[in-house]
C-alpha cells in the first residue's frame, strides 16, 4: 500500500514539482532488478558450462540413455537459458 501510494501520488516529496518521481523510481527499482537478475542468470549460465560433463554426460547408472537423449536435454536447457536471457533484455531496454 505504501509503494502504491509513493507510485501514484507523485513520489515521497508529494509536491506538484515533481510529478514523475515516483514513477521513475519504480522503473529504477524494476531495472535494477532486472540488470541484477541477468548478472546472476549469466552466472548459472558459466556455472552450467563448466559443469557441463556431469551434468550432461552419460550416467554411470543409465548405460541405456542415448546420446540422442543427452543432446536434447542440452538442446532445452540451451533454449530457455538463451529465452529467458532475451525477455530479461527485452524488459531491460523496453
Amino acid at each position: 500500500m505504501v509503494l502504491r501510494s509513493l507510485v501514484f501520488t507523485g513520489g515521497a516529496f508529494g509536491t506538484a514539482s515533481f510529478p514523475k518521481f515516483g514513477v521513475f523510481v519504480m522503473n529504477y527499482i524494476l531495472k535494477s532488478g532486472l540488470v541484477l537478475f541477468l548478472f546472476a542468470w549469466s552466472v548459472f549460465g558459466v556455472w552450467l558450462v563448466i559443469k557441463y560433463g556431469v551434468l550432461f554426460g552419460p550416467h554411470p547408472d543409465d548405460p541405456a540413455e542415448t546420446p540422442g537423449a543427452r543432446s536434447f536435454g542440452v538442446a532445452h536447457v540451451g533454449a530457455v537459458w538463451v529465452g529467458v536471457c532475451a525477455l530479461t533484455i527485452y524488459f531491460l531496454f523496453r
